[in-house]
């Protein structure tokens, strides 16, 4: 499977998952917690687990073949991607007002 052929569209469909997530999110700020909750917690659960899968299924089945220096490169491009995908995570649960649990009532 050539990496090149499958990141490119796996990364504008995640992209454009991503803004329609933090706009759903933006146009549900005004219903009431629970619809916005119901909504959130399947939201923010597939974004805290594709992201992983993604990486580790792009690492194990997709860079089999590459040199150490596009290994390296590919490494950065995850560190990069998870600092936005956790970031994105964060203000997910903000605008879905989700609690984490122990973050008290």
């Amino acid at each position: 499977m050539n990496r090149n052929k499958v990141i490119g569209p796996v990364s504008w469909i995640s992209a454009g998952l991503a803004f329609a997530s933090l706009a759903i999110g933006l146009l549900l700020r005004c219903e009431s917690h629970e619809c916005r909750a119901a909504i959130g917690y399947f939201v923010v659960a597939l974004w805290a687990l594709m992201p992983p899968i993604r990486f580790w299924f792009e690492w194990v089945f997709l860079c089999r073949d590459l040199s150490d220096k596009e290994l390296e490169h590919v490494k950065h491009l995850h560190e990069l991607s998870r600092n936005i995908w956790v970031a994105l995570v964060i203000v997910l649960a903000a605008l879905y007002d989700i609690k984490w649990p122990g973050s008290g009532p």
